[in-house]
């Protein structure tokens, strides 16, 4: 959701995300996430893959939801082991 708000620069940006609100259904930052991101984090540490946090906390939460990333930053989360990845563009 903060990558989202984040983007929503202009007031037709704000308003088209509204719309798009409707239709999401927002996960809960649970401890399995947490744990999770927690997880990742140390290996991608422990190999110097760092990824920015919330890239890691969506990587946690489409693992534990077993959902795949639909990104242009393919690049990011091809380091957590295990998702599923779509390129935005190719859909």
């Amino acid at each position: 959701m903060f990558e989202l708000y984040a983007g929503a620069i202009t007031k037709r940006h704000k308003e088209d995300l509204e719309k798009l609100l409707k239709w999401l259904e927002i996960i809960p930052f649970t401890n399995e996430i947490a744990q999770r991101s927690a997880e990742i984090y140390k290996e991608l540490k422990l190999n110097n893959q760092l990824i920015e946090f919330r890239d890691i906390f969506i990587g946690a939460t489409a693992l534990e939801m077993k959902f795949p990333i639909i990104t242009l930053n393919e690049a990011h989360f091809k380091r957590i082991k295990g998702i599923k990845i779509y390129n935005r563009n190719n859909l």
